[in-house]
């Protein structure tokens, strides 16, 4: 490979890891902030367990972050790797963290517009709507903003 080869190889490689990050961010991000707020729009019946969204978003957080880590020390000529023996086990606890996040977040939702505790059944067109998320969060956002809409409050 030549050197201009190399060098927009590695420009590619810093544009994939930043839109990467970027993308999951707002992702974790919004799962994070829509967890975490409606349960509170739950009457006093029962709860939703906030914590456990929290640490199912924090565990592949910091998995994504070792991995992209991992990727980068070749650019940047630090020996890094991690061994196998930990990113297998910690891909799959990533990968649980996720579906749980968004698990959660389908409970939720069905939970706080039908007020009460929900099955699988209530929500499974939900959680199916947040996996794919680009194209489902069309379907989710308006639902939500109109739960939390002014008027609805009292």
């Amino acid at each position: 490979m030549s050197t201009n080869q190399v060098e927009l190889s590695q420009f590619y490689q810093v544009c994939f890891t930043t839109c990467l990050v970027l993308l999951m961010g707002v992702v974790f991000t919004w799962l994070w902030v829509i967890g975490n707020a409606l349960p509170r729009l739950l009457l006093n019946t029962f709860s939703l367990p906030v914590f456990s969204l929290k640490l199912a978003i924090i565990l592949p957080s910091i998995y994504i972050l070792l991995f992209l880590g991992e990727d980068m020390s070749e650019l940047l000529n630090v020996s890094f790797a991690l061994p196998l023996e930990f990113v297998i086990p910690t891909h799959l606890i990533s990968m649980a963290g996720i579906a749980y996040s968004i698990y959660f977040v389908a409970k939720a939702l069905k939970s706080v517009e039908l007020q009460r505790t929900t099955s699988i059944n209530d929500f499974r067109r939900e959680f199916f709507l947040l996996w794919f998320f680009p194209i489902g969060i069309w379907l989710i956002q308006p639902r939500i903003n109109r739960l939390f809409a002014p008027n609805r409050a009292g």
